[in-house]
């Protein structure tokens, strides 16, 4: 039967050695578990985060090409028109950039779709506002011509009025029916991320929270095995060296 006094004293000191290290070990791989937990929590945060504010702006840029879309129809010159244009260009362009920084950041295939879709009814949006804008110079170029002979005022405000309630028809069944479309659709998907990012800081929250727990309960148990090693030291190494230290003492006369 083994026995504590039969094992070799240089075997105790092994074992306790080797608990040793397997106590380090299980902190070491503790602590990074729980420190990759975390991070990927946190990361995931910071990527909804992201996603987040990029839907924001690419509804910011989509109110602005309406704005711009708004200002055409509102030029009273060409060099207005002109700068509608390019404001609704430019609102265009970034309402792009944002829409394909948020597909990048998105993970599931149904927001990375409606996200298409929504570039897509930017694109028809645009279609539709050239249309405006064509209307749009031609009115400018019959009142100039208007104002500058006045002959045929009153045909050439027929055709104004006429152009005018055909720009009023575009935008009316045409662009803003996109528009409300490309709202709704971009509030969703504002909505349904802002949702997700919530639950991904519970999530780590709550990944921290474990962990902590986690590394408490791995450190609780390392202090009771060192007492347990402490203890096990004392009774089957200490007092066997001890009772040889008396043998030795007694032999050799002190």
């Amino acid at each position: 039967m083994l026995r504590l006094s039969n094992i070799r004293i240089g075997t105790k000191l092994a074992i306790m050695s080797g608990l040793g290290v397997l106590l380090v070990g299980a902190m070491i791989a503790t602590l990074m578990w729980g420190n990759s937990a975390v991070s990927y929590s946190n990361a995931d945060v910071v990527r909804q985060a992201s996603l987040v504010q990029y839907s924001l702006d690419a509804k910011a840029s989509l109110r602005g090409m309406q704005v711009g879309v708004r200002d055409i129809r509102l030029a009273s010159s060409a060099a207005d028109l002109e700068k509608a244009k390019a404001y609704l260009g430019e609102r265009k362009k970034s309402a792009d950039k944002f829409i394909d920084h948020a597909i990048e950041a998105s993970s599931l295939p149904g927001t990375i779709e409606t996200l298409k879709a929504i570039k897509g009814l930017a694109d028809q949006y645009e279609t539709r506002t050239k249309e405006i804008v064509a209307v749009k110079a031609e009115m400018l170029t019959l009142q100039s011509k208007r104002s500058e002979n006045g002959a045929g005022a009153s045909e050439a405000a027929d055709r104004i009025a006429a152009l005018d309630r055909q720009a009023a028809d575009i935008a009316r069944q045409r662009t803003l029916p996109i528009a409300a479309q490309m709202e709704e659709s971009i509030n969703k998907i504002a909505a349904a991320v802002i949702e997700r990012m919530y639950l991904s800081a519970a999530a780590a929250s709550q990944e921290m929270t474990s962990s902590e727990r986690l590394g408490l309960g791995v450190g609780a148990g390392v202090i009771f095995v060192l007492i347990g090693s402490a203890v096990f030291g004392a009774l089957a190494i200490g007092k066997p060296l001890r009772k040889m230290a008396g043998v030795l003492g007694e032999l050799t006369n002190d």
